[in-house]
């Protein structure tokens, strides 16, 4: 191979190593290949899996419906898949769940279904305080209406969660920038992008916090945009479990006041004590005054025996 030639390739070879690793812009992260790539396979089925999306849909029926009754059923062919879950908060990521035969059924072969179910319930699981808005508008939706969608939340996310300016997107560094990020633009289908901010709760904690908004999330809705908050956090060295009790209902009426207006208006949705039984869960339903009640995933005895062995005052 003559010098020159090599000179050249090496020359070039270098240069596509360093627009590798040079720095991105947020605006480009969300231009790349990876960024606008359709991962979802089968939109209709993951949609049936993100449980916190039937948790909303569940909310908003009930909503439109007052003497609808929605009982914590485990049959995945009813409209809310409520897992009735041996769900233990070990010290691992998020915590164990062991599944009923039933859920082998049609998830076992998927490992993005059974990942997003999962994420789904430990969402719904642990005290958070969740915000959706629905565009039930007919028609198909828009690159457009899920922009706008997704600013909308991103409005939310900031007046509630980033008003000291603190948070940042998953994977930034000052280094590469947005380059190492896992942010999503998938035109007319969803835009997704995860955040950590100061932790409401541990002040030495970071929350995780997801911006998102999804195309036909269920029929009868064209787009729905969600804020969705992550309060788990790993329980200090020799403890199995932690408190997170006031990431429910104390955390969503402080900044009940906070969430600014939209097109289609913002229903919280929000896993806190109950107001008999604060060492168990239900989901609430909330759009200003108006609320509906709805059957948490269960937790394991032992983590109710912890709680109820824990002071907690519900203001």
């Amino acid at each position: 191979m003559p010098i020159r030639f090599r000179l050249c390739l090496i020359l070039a070879l270098a240069g596509l190593a360093a627009c590798s690793t040079a720095p991105v812009s947020f605006d480009d992260s969300l231009t790349t290949d990876r960024a606008t790539r359709n991962d979802v396979p089968d939109w209709d089925t993951e949609m049936r899996y993100r449980v916190s999306f039937q948790y909303a849909r569940a909310a908003h029926e009930q909503f439109g419906n007052a003497a609808l009754e929605i009982p914590p059923d485990t049959n995945f062919g009813f409209q809310v898949p409520f897992a009735i879950l041996d769900f233990a908060l070990d010290d691992n990521l998020g915590g164990a769940i062991a599944v009923a035969d039933w859920f082998n059924s049609g998830m076992n072969d998927n490992a993005r279904y059974r990942h997003y179910y999962t994420e789904g319930v430990l969402y719904m699981t642990h005290p958070s305080t969740h915000y959706f808005s629905l565009d039930t508008r007919p028609g198909e939706a828009t690159a457009e209406d899920i922009h706008t969608s997704w600013d909308e939340a991103h409005a939310l996310f900031q007046a509630v969660h980033n008003r000291s300016g603190q948070c940042y997107v998953y994977g930034f560094n000052d280094k590469d920038q947005y380059r190492r990020t896992f942010s999503k633009d998938v035109p007319g289908l969803y835009k997704e992008i995860s955040y950590r901010c100061p932790h409401p709760l541990f002040p030495d904690e970071e929350l995780r916090v997801l911006v998102s908004a999804w195309a036909r999330p269920f029929d009868g809705a064209r787009a729905i945009g969600a804020v969705q908050m992550r309060c788990w956090v790993q329980p200090p060295r020799g403890e199995k479990f932690v408190d997170l009790r006031r990431c429910g209902r104390q955390f969503a009426d402080k900044q009940q006041a906070s969430i600014p207006d939209s097109r289609f208006g913002w229903m919280e949705l929000i896993t806190t004590p109950k107001p008999n039984e604060p060492h168990r869960f239900e989901v609430l339903g909330r759009i200003g005054d108006n609320v509906v009640r709805l059957p948490a995933p269960e937790v394991t005895d032992e983590y109710v025996e912890f709680l109820a062995a824990q002071p907690y005052a519900s203001n």
